[in-house]
């Protein structure tokens, strides 16, 4: 008798509960996981059903749909394609790199707030995997945040020409460029990956390691957790108090040639072969290069990282490719 009182309790709490755990998952103000795009990707089945937050950078709204094997229908939801904001969309590859499986249903109360978006909007959504297709995670939105900062056909230029000019070793010119991209509002995780680049420059190229860690220091000023801001602080601290050399990264990015976005971006894509990759020539350094073990062991233990206070384009890109109902033949 007790054992039957004691399952019909959890039932009850159960059947209470249930209604509470799937509501809750929509809940913007919950302490979601931020996963990155790629990395649902790389491993789909284990996000299945899982509610967490992804930062993307918005594409437009498409029409693939797979009724068959997923969910999602054109009569319920609507479809939307968008970026992993980890891809260099200033890049011929990046660009054509969207990812077009996320899914909105039209009963939505912030349906209108998706159908606003602009190409390149730095957006949070609320998400979870809810079908799977050929290995491919098939994603329902239910919430989304724009992010600050601006990114557009303009500032992208700027940002495709400064990473040409570092894959070519036109340092200053590509200085320039970043600059310029810094003064345009561009969203903080770019602004960052400048503050890095910047300082990659300052340490590894010209020697500049005063320079190079007040763009160290910018960056940790807005991603504090980014593990290679912290190593290029390490070695520019090194270097700054024992007046040794660096050497050049051996991971520097890109190291690829990017075609310039322009009005002529389609006919400079028409033939899309695999860029070559840029190689560098070492700088011949007067010490050894020091490991980050090694680096570590030099600075004192109390020497933690402290932060110091330091014209629109038009352009259309690609029209909608996915117009007609989606087929296996999708890659």
């Amino acid at each position: 008798m007790i054992r039957k009182k004691h399952i019909f309790i959890i039932c009850v709490v159960i059947a209470l509960l249930l209604p509470l755990v799937q509501g809750d998952w929509k809940d913007k103000f919950g302490g979601h996981q931020v996963v990155y795009l790629h990395e649902i990707q790389k491993n789909p089945e284990s996000w299945l059903g899982v509610p967490v937050k992804i930062p993307l950078r918005f594409q437009s709204v498409r029409a693939v749909f797979n009724p068959f094997f997923t969910p999602f229908n054109k009569e319920e939801y609507i479809n939307f394609s968008a970026w992993d904001v980890k891809t260099p969309v200033w890049t011929k590859n990046g660009f054509f790199n969207d990812y077009p499986f996320f899914y909105v249903k039209k009963d939505n109360s912030e349906l209108q707030s998706f159908l606003r978006y602009n190409r390149f909007e730095t957006i949070t959504v609320l998400a979870q995997v809810e079908g799977l297709f050929k290995g491919r995670p098939y994603i329902r939105v239910v919430w989304a945040c724009e992010m600050p900062g601006q990114l557009n056909v303009h500032n992208l230029t700027l940002m495709n020409r400064a990473m040409t000019s570092f894959s070519n070793r036109e340092f200053d010119r590509s200085l320039t460029f970043l600059e310029q991209f810094v003064n345009t509002n561009p969203p903080e995780d770019l602004e960052s990956f400048v503050y890095k680049t910047r300082a990659q420059i300052y340490l590894y190229e010209t020697r500049s390691y005063g320079q190079a860690l007040a763009q160290v220091n910018q960056g940790l000023k807005i991603t504090q957790n980014d593990s290679e801001l912290k190593r290029l602080y390490r070695q520019a601290k090194y270097h700054i108090k024992h007046g040794g050399v660096a050497e050049p990264y051996k991971k520097r990015l890109p190291q690829k040639k990017h075609d310039i976005i322009t009005d002529n971006f389609l006919d400079a894509t028409a033939n899309n072969e695999a860029d070559k990759a840029t190689e560098y020539e070492p700088i011949e350094t007067e010490t050894a290069s020091q490991t980050d073990d090694e680096l570590d062991e030099e600075l004192s233990a109390d020497d933690e990282i402290i932060i110091e206070e330091d014209s629109n384009l038009e352009d259309e890109f690609v029209e909608d490719s996915y117009e007609e109902e989606f087929t296996e033949d999708y890659e």
